[in-house]
């Protein structure tokens, strides 16, 4: 007799059930995604023990016949398509009719359900797979779906579940992927004996998140849309509230819920340098798409997709980039010469407009320059903005013949790993018009360099240049070192006129209110804050 044998059912089941169904969460997003192809607009989730003990998902949608009830539990049944051909052209969340089946496996199952034409409705029990009963039942139009004792047949899968508010965080983040999509969609959530959401259908997707986020991040959402010939971007996102992981930053590709880490960059990419490297902004990117030009039949889960047409990921970073075109009006009217003040700056150019001009006050501790805006208090980091100032020349000079340099040769000593690295980048700093050669083992000589450079700590560069990490775009990593060591530091002191002209080449960047590495150039503290300082 041979090795190979046939499986079970039982255990063919079990597997296929552990492809669809992780752990509680899993059954939350499925149980949700038939809600909503059921056309429901109002969805209430009941959960116990994270999850692990119940889940019930009651919803007011199209409901079941009792012939739909006995099929809805069966391996590959399903109402969202009929042939190979409509999964070209999917319009619903379910498709793959793997789902309560998968459930049914491993767990106590039970569906009540009542369409709306119906006088009576139907309740099916399934345990491992097995109908135990079905029988009539009075209940409003709609579906109720109870889980219980989820994995109570596969003890293998149950003892690496996590604990019970690990398991309900994993929930609850899945309710708000949907919530954030499906806003004309009233949810509810209790745990136990406590309510924790109750988001009433709204037509606005910022009130959505006012409820979810608080509404200081909804204040600080910008709205940003793109449309193509096969696809329409709409973006909802923070400009300055961000987080240090992307956990609310969602994406949808027609109304589905994605994971997709290309698109993280794709935003991220679009916030260029006013973002701190580490930090994500919040909202959510919504795609429309022709149907026949992404595939969602990739994971049994249907969190990832695949497009027919890549430029899909540079659309997105071309729409985000829209945030930052509109001009920008910022809270600052410096005083320059010939009375010049700075009202509005664009993505590349700034503006001025002639008016009364307020004062540059002073220096705060040698490292903030304090000035008074029309808005109030307005403190600027002088390293910062000259950090950003030298960067941007440094850009412009590389990309011109002729460069003035400085003719002052430095000689850098190095340890044999961090000479081998050098070595191999020479390249990278002759892009930048700086000359450096080899002058024995482990030593170098900078030759010369732009005039934009002189007074920088060359040793102090090289050495954080080696320390860069691997995956940065080095280029532009060496462009961010240069200037961060050759821009005025923390503690140098400045007079009222060299105030006055950093501040105006400030305004005369590209990005004025962010250094190179993201962080914030302004800080403004209103009148009005003032006021309530002093109890006013």
């Amino acid at each position: 007799m041979g090795k190979i044998r046939r499986l079970s059912e039982e255990v063919i089941r079990k597997i296929a059930a552990g492809e669809v169904i992780e752990r509680p969460a899993s059954v939350v997003k499925e149980l949700i995604e038939n809600s909503i192809d059921a056309s429901a607009d109002r969805i209430s989730i009941k959960l116990e023990s994270g999850g692990k003990k119940l889940i019930r998902v009651i919803d007011n949608g199209e409901g079941m016949t009792k012939d739909d009830l006995l099929l809805s539990v069966e391996r590959y049944t399903t109402s969202k398509i009929s042939s190979a051909v409509d999964l070209s052209n999917l319009r619903t969340l379910g498709f793959r009719g793997e789902a309560l089946s998968s459930i049914a496996a491993v767990s106590k199952l039970s569906i009540s359900s009542k369409p709306k034409d119906q006088l009576v409705g139907y309740k099916i029990e399934v345990e491992e797979g097995r109908i135990l009963f079905l029988e009539e039942v009075g209940i409003p139009e709609g579906t109720v779906v109870e889980v219980r004792d989820l994995f109570f047949n596969v003890p293998a899968r149950k003892k690496f579940l996590k604990t019970e508010k690990v398991e309900l965080e994993h929930s609850i983040d899945e309710i708000l992927r949907f919530s954030i999509c499906y806003t004309h969609i009233g949810f509810s959530v209790e745990h136990g004996k406590k309510e924790l959401l109750n988001l009433p259908p709204t037509d606005d997707p910022i009130k959505r998140f006012s409820m979810l986020f608080g509404e200081d991040v909804a204040d600080d959402i910008k709205r940003v849309s793109e449309e193509y010939d096969d696809i329409v971007i709409d973006a909802y996102l923070t400009t300055s509230i961000m987080r240090l992981k992307p956990d609310r930053l969602f994406f949808y590709v027609n109304r589905r819920n994605i994971r997709d880490r290309e698109m993280i960059y794709s935003v991220l990419k679009a916030y260029d340098q006013r973002i701190i490297k580490g930090e994500y902004p919040q909202g959510a990117v919504f795609i429309e798409i022709d149907p026949r030009k992404v595939d969602f039949n990739v994971h049994p889960q249907k969190t990832e997709v695949r497009f027919q047409d890549e430029k899909v990921y540079s659309r997105i970073a071309s729409c985000v980039k829209k945030l930052f075109k509109k001009s920008i009006k910022f809270p600052v009217s410096a005083s320059f010469p010939k009375e010049e003040s700075f009202l509005f700056v664009k993505e590349k150019r700034a503006s001025y407009k002639t008016k009364k001009i307020p004062q540059i006050i002073g220096q705060v501790g040698k490292r903030y320059i304090v000035c008074e805006a029309e808005e109030g208090l307005l403190l600027i980091d002088q390293h910062g903005a000259h950090e950003r100032i030298i960067y941007e020349r440094m850009k412009k000079e590389i990309r011109k013949e002729g460069v003035q340099k400085v003719i002052e040769p430095k000689r850098i000593e190095l340890d044999p790993e961090g000479a081998l690295v050098l070595r191999k980048n020479l390249d990278i700093f002759r892009k930048m018009k700086i000359e450096i050669r080899e002058f024995g083992k482990n030593t170098f000589i900078i030759d010369s360099y732009p005039e934009v450079l002189k007074g920088a700590d060359w040793k102090k560069i090289i050495n954080e240049f080696l320390r860069a990490k691997k995956g940065y775009e080095i280029f532009e990593e060496a462009l961010k070192i240069l200037a961060c060591h050759s821009a005025i530091k923390a503690g140098d002191e400045l007079s009222i006129i060299q105030m006055k002209n950093l501040v105006k080449e400030l305004y005369e960047t590209s990005i004025p209110t962010n250094c190179p590495h993201g962080r914030p150039i302004f800080h403004l503290i209103t009148y009005r804050q003032l006021e309530r300082m002093f109890k006013k």
